[in-house]
C-alpha cells in the first residue's frame, strides 16, 4: 500500500467515519434505522482508517 496510501486511507477512513457516526447520532432521532446504518458504515470506516494507519506505519510494505 505504501506510506501515501496508508496516510490518505487513514485521513478518509477516520474523516468520513466519524462523520457518518456523528450525523448518525443525530439521524436517529428522526430515523432509527437510518440513523443505525450510518452509524455502521462509519464504524467500518474507522476501522478501515486504522487498518491504513497500521499499513502505513509497517516498515517494508
Amino acid at each position: 500500500m505504501g506510506f501515501i496510501g496508508g496516510a490518505v486511507g487513514t485521513i478518509v477512513g477516520y474523516g468520513l467515519g466519524f462523520i457518518l457516526i456523528f450525523g448518525g447520532l443525530f439521524a436517529m432521532a428522526g430515523n432509527a434505522a437510518l440513523g443505525g446504518i450510518m452509524i455502521v458504515l462509519g464504524l467500518v470506516l474507522v476501522l478501515w482508517g486504522e487498518r491504513s494507519r497500521r499499513a502505513a506505519l509497517s516498515p517494508g510494505f
